[in-house]
């Protein structure tokens, strides 16, 4: 601490000052002079009587001294340019100014002490709750961090049970729906503790008539925004000058903590994209706490909505990937928001009720993916927000599924959901039965003769029924003549012992198939991808 400073916080006309030289000189302690003191310190600030000074001093160091008491400071001392001297004035207590510069110094150490171990937690990485519990920890008092749409994103304190307390029953209500009820939404704006904030521009104490105590208040800002709030509750002991001064540098920490996530690399659509990341990782959110944070957003989402992902084969999409690929998706993303999320780019997209994703916005994402060598996937249609981690999931199954198979559900790398949902209903089955049981016996004789040999009629039964059991389009997806074709399908015929035009037989080699695919029994060079297939579907043999 600079010794002016230091000396500002003594009452006025404690001491005469004129003797500094150099009152811009740190100290970090205070101690009495005695007879036997040597190597005196630059940085310690010495009390002492006038005799007890010393006859000489170093010449490469600054020496600080309050004097008190009668005894005249040597005149060698007033000349010299490396002392600094305050002298105690007649009518000012010297052991009170000392004990008063005492307890700043212990101060000084508390504060250094509870900083370093919140700064710890913050460069720990561990996340913005274990600040905040460190925080309250070190600080003895609650602590809480809400967002601007009032929802708690952290924070550390225990309620007490039958506490009974205006304090333990608000919280423990609201921390039901981690967010602040509507009535203390209401108390809070008419409170005006933002305008407060913007006033002082600094940390604000104001009384809480909701909790029933003081509070403590910082404001959060990140690229000139006000994300959040920090509040620490006057509960377990008064506040002092010590929590002032730690609590302003947690404001700080929070700020730079809420920056490492990914929801504020995006300073175009900042606050949409906190609160599509905040959405996407919370499993149960309260649809009236949506309702309030689209409301404080001005974002009317429509009444179709998709979650779409865009995923990298490997690592992660940088912050200038995510940015470029969401321009080249700007008509695909109208009426929708998006955000940097695990990775990758998630949307989450909207359009007009009953409608989906238009054939120009498929084919905008398979050039998009093409061009940028990512995989799309893309969830079921939905109407309540509530449900959006459900279908980021679906997502996220999307582009695994569809990665893993090479069959008709797959359109370049762009998956949709519902053509693939069949596999997480296999793997969900595949945990309570054996599902090779559950093919179709006649194929998997159908297998065995081509192993045995060497034809291929597994095969061109696949592009038969993904044809729509049309003769023609199966021919030509297999490079055969039509006759060719018609011999295979008359030999598949007799040894599945069916003619095909069943629907019920239809199905369930279809989902035989299916199986195997997921199984791995049947390799990726035997699936038929629907991009070469005509957009019209055949009923029967043409």
């Amino acid at each position: 601490m600079l010794l002016s400073e230091l000396l500002k916080r003594l009452p006025t006309d404690s001491l005469d000052q004129s003797g500094l030289v150099a009152p811009d000189v740190d100290v970090y302690n205070i101690c009495f002079l005695t007879p036997s003191a040597c190597d005196l310190r630059q940085d310690v600030l010495y009390f002492g009587t006038g005799d007890l000074l010393p006859l000489s001093m170093p010449k490469n160091r600054i020496f600080s001294v309050v004097v008190y008491g009668d005894a005249a400071v040597p005149e060698h001392l007033c000349d010299n340019r490396n002392v600094n001297i305050a002298q105690v004035n007649p009518s000012a207590d010297p052991f009170a100014c000392y004990n008063k510069l005492q307890a700043y110094f212990i101060q000084d150490n508390e504060v250094s002490n509870i900083v370093q171990r919140m700064t710890s937690a913050h460069y720990s990485n561990n996340g913005l709750q274990f600040l905040v519990e460190e925080a309250a920890k070190a600080l003895d008092n609650p602590i809480m961090v809400i967002d601007a749409s009032y929802h708690y994103i952290a924070h550390h304190f225990v309620l007490p049970a039958n506490d009974g307390s205006a304090f333990s029953t608000v919280l423990g209500r609201e921390l039901q729906t981690r967010s602040v009820s509507e009535e203390g939404v209401a108390y809070i704006q008419n409170s005006r503790v933002g305008d407060e904030l913007g006033r002082v521009r600094q940390t604000a104490v104001m009384y809480d008539e909701r909790l029933g105590c003081l509070t403590m208040i910082g404001a959060v800002m990140v690229h000139g925004i006000c994300i959040a709030h920090v509040t620490m509750a006057e509960r377990h002991h008064s506040f002092g000058a010590v929590d002032r001064e730690c609590f302003d540098q947690l404001v700080l920490l929070v700020a730079q903590e809420m920056q490492k996530t990914a929801m504020y690399e995006v300073p175009g659509n900042q606050m949409e994209a906190y609160f599509l990341v905040n959405l996407l990782g919370d499993e149960q959110p309260a649809s009236a706490v949506i309702q309030r944070r689209l409301q404080l957003l001005s974002f009317k989402p429509l009444e179709s909505l998709f979650v779409i992902s865009l995923r990298p084969p490997a690592g992660n999409m940088s912050h200038r990937a995510v940015e470029s690929v969401a321009g080249q998706l700007q008509g695909v993303l109208a009426n929708s928001i998006y955000a940097r999320y695990e990775g990758q780019l998630v949307a989450l997209v909207t359009r007009a009720a009953d409608s989906g994703l238009s054939p120009s916005d498929l084919k905008v994402l398979t050039d998009v993916a093409r061009v940028n060598n990512l995989s799309v996937g893309i969830s079921n249609q939905f109407r309540d927000m509530a449900d959006v981690r459900r279908h980021y999931l679906q997502s996220q199954s999307a582009i695994r599924y569809g990665n893993q198979l090479a069959d008709g559900a797959q359109v370049d790398s762009v998956y949709l959901y519902s053509s693939l949902a069949y596999v997480e209903m296999l793997e969900a089955a595949g945990r309570g039965m054996r599902l090779l049981d559950a093919c179709d016996v006649g194929l998997l004789a159908l297998i065995r003769h081509d192993e045995a040999h060497g034809t291929e009629l597994t095969e061109t039964l696949l592009a038969y029924l993904q044809s729509g059991c049309s003769s023609k389009r199966a021919a030509d997806m297999l490079g055969l003549h039509k006759n060719t074709l018609l011999y295979r399908i008359k030999h598949v015929r007799d040894m599945l012992g069916c003619d095909l035009e069943s629907g019920e037989d239809r199905f369930r080699l279809q989902l035989s198939y299916r199986i195997l695919f997921h199984l791995g029994l049947l390799g990726p060079q035997q699936g038929v991808a629907r991009k070469g297939l005509p957009e019209e579907s055949g009923n029967g043999e043409d």
